[in-house]
């Protein structure tokens, strides 16, 4: 059962299919500087500690070793991300795995480009998709979850598709559980009200919540669907891609020596999260932080892509996963 009181992923990326496969070839050149041959490329961002990585390598500088300027241009979330890049506002921009494959599927000339997060590898870690239950909740774990109310930021999307993965591992129909369209601000009163049993509680309110005994976490959704899934990276479209294939190699290169620097210097990534949201550095110093991946796993993608197809939206072709990663 779904409630679907705003726009689904997948019809908001339909609704820019025919602007990218018109329109975004226009403007794929980077701008440059002429003297110093320094290519800026605007980068489509939204304020998730996700993407700490590209910060720390712009402080640490990474992106200038490898003669690029980074230029962030904040979107509300992937699917405005790939309305900019249709628009040739951005050149590259961050969005969550299933959100790319649907996206391919529905005829977007996207390719990956840099590899981006990872699920947890252990039940207990806790830092992909948190799943979390009122204090005094009867429910216990994802096995109690039948008929239940479970809220997502976004229904059809990365959420969706590894809650419904996992409640299947679990022996849990997932068509008895009733998806609850909430931005993460609003999930913890919407907890505490009754009016649903579960949260998808992303970070800072995870921590919020937890830490106040107002919630409990009984399962990670991510590990839970499959464990170390390829949970977001770094898309460009086609055209842009044939013709700046050098640039995107640089920017692959930089973002990934980020990731490795973020993983091994966790207070370095925690440094750069209130710098790009509006998470306060009190409670930065605990939220869970994510791990960055070194490398596309093309492997994981298929899990995805199976999971996708599974449990988003109904009759999605399937994508050439190799095509679609930058080469």
């Amino acid at each position: 059962m779904r409630q679907h009181p705003r726009l689904t992923v997948s019809a908001a990326l339909a609704a820019v299919t025919a602007s990218l496969l018109v329109g975004c070839g226009s403007d794929a050149e980077p701008s440059a500087t002429a003297s110093s041959g320094v290519v800026t490329l605007r980068v489509g961002v939204f304020p998730i500690a996700n993407l700490a990585p590209l910060y720390v390598g712009m402080e640490q500088g990474f992106f200038e070793e490898e003669g690029l300027s980074i230029e962030p241009v904040e979107q509300g979330g992937g699917a405005q991300v790939i309305t900019a890049l249709s628009a040739g506002e951005v050149d590259v921009g961050w969005s969550s795995t299933p959100g790319t494959i649907i996206a391919a599927a529905q005829g977007l000339p996207i390719k990956i480009v840099a590899p981006g997060t990872v699920g947890p590898d252990s039940a207990d870690a806790m830092t992909g998709q948190p799943m979390v239950v009122a204090g005094d909740s009867p429910i216990q774990s994802i096995e109690d979850l039948a008929g239940k109310k479970i809220a997502v930021n976004t229904v059809g999307n990365i959420l969706e598709v590894t809650i419904s993965a996992a409640l299947e591992n679990a022996g849990v129909d997932p068509g008895s559980v009733e998806f609850v369209e909430i931005p993460p601000p609003d999930q913890p009163a919407a907890l505490a009200t009754g009016n649903v049993d579960v949260i998808s509680a992303s970070e800072p309110f995870y921590t919020q919540v937890t830490s106040s005994g107002a919630g409990r976490a009984i399962f990670d959704a991510f590990y839970a669907a499959a464990p170390s899934l390829p949970t977001g990276h770094w898309i460009s479209t086609d055209p842009y891609a044939s013709e700046n294939e050098d640039v995107l190699a640089r920017f692959n290169r930089a973002i990934t020596q980020a990731n490795e620097f973020s993983n091994s210097n966790p207070d370095e990534a925690r440094a750069a999260i209130p710098t790009f949201t509006q998470i306060p550095p009190e409670i930065v110093d605990r939220i869970g932080l994510s791990t960055w991946s070194d490398d596309i796993d093309v492997s994981g993608l298929e899990t995805v892509q199976t999971l996708t197809r599974t449990y988003g939206p109904p009759d999605l072709e399937e994508v050439d996963l190799t095509s679609l990663v930058l080469q």
